[in-house]
């Protein structure tokens, strides 16, 4: 299926496999083997967009799909997203499709796209979100959902615990099973630490609600390789994801506000530590979660 018709018939919510055609190469092949990862994976359609216009620029229709998440201490920190133009040379398929009821309807060609109201933030306040749901799953795992996430706490070696999550999962809690989970978010010492980690998630994601920040696809090279995904922090501070990295640009204006002792010369901030001097200068930008995080950072 091409990337045209997955455009048209794909609905929002289901799961869509992309691949070039290539076989898998060996493990021992690292650098090979994650060029081919990136074009051949799966992830669900969370936005589809008309042909439009951002300041002087002409932006052609295209979809993003939600791929995985990433993150640590219970808390999604990062959301891997795909965007692709029509003229895409991949071929998709769809796997899977939504429940009816879960799916949110629009037109080819409408200029604002179509959404996920989970991901689009302006589609409802902040206070809509509500808070962890907490049960026990169908093999008694400590299981709880926060808005469109599920996780789970899962035992590993040597008696430790591990925190796992999964998104858009329907069902009831208590019909959970460990193999639904597909995200590991690092270790967790008990159920009482997991159920902290849930609270502090829930609020993390009603300040990313509150915070609305947009995404776009820009055409441009950043140090880590070509951009695959933006998202507008604010005029001038864009963070960007790529096919094995990512990271901030800012604009000169923005950037002469970053410490003296942090400041990057070229405005770009890889995602793992630089990004923490962004979320000192600017704040109001950020999640407490993140900033507690950033702060960290800098300590470290």
């Amino acid at each position: 299926m091409s990337a045209s018709l997955i455009y048209d018939l794909a609905p929002i919510g289901s799961i869509v496999v992309w691949s070039d055609g290539t076989p898998r190469p060996p493990e021992r092949h690292r650098k090979k083997l994650a060029a081919w990862e990136n074009r051949n994976s799966k992830g669900r359609p969370i936005r589809k967009q008309g042909k439009r216009g951002i300041g002087n620029a002409n932006l052609s229709p295209d979809f993003t799909l939600h791929e995985g998440d990433f993150g640590g201490n219970g808390v999604i920190t990062i959301r891997i997203h795909r965007t692709f133009s029509l003229d895409s040379s991949l071929t998709f398929k769809v796997i899977e499709r939504p429940q009816l009821g879960h799916v949110r309807a629009s037109r080819r060609g409408e200029g604002r796209g179509m959404n996920t109201p989970a991901l689009q933030a302006k589609a409802a306040s902040a206070r809509d979100l509500p808070g962890p749901e907490f049960s026990r799953s169908a093999d008694d795992l400590p299981v709880a959902r926060v808005g469109d996430l599920v996780f789970a706490m899962v035992s590993g070696r040597d008696g430790q615990h591990f925190l796992v999550s999964a998104w858009r999962v329907a069902r009831p809690l208590s019909e959970l099973k460990r193999d639904d989970f597909y995200s590991h978010h690092g270790a967790v010492a008990d159920e009482a630490e997991f159920q902290a980690r849930m609270f502090e998630q829930a609020e993390h994601s009603r300040e990313l609600r509150a915070l609305a920040r947009p995404t776009v696809r820009m055409n441009c090279s950043t140090p880590w390789g070509p951009s695959q995904g933006a998202t507008v922090y604010a005029e001038g501070i864009v963070s960007h994801t790529t096919a094995g990295h990512g990271g901030f640009k800012l604009c000169n204006e923005c950037n002469v506000k970053i410490h003296p002792m942090l400041r990057c010369a070229g405005g770009w901030y890889e995602e793992d530590t630089a990004w923490a001097a962004i979320a000192l200068a600017y704040p109001n930008l950020f999640t407490g979660y993140e900033r507690k995080c950033a702060d960290r950072t800098i300590r470290d």
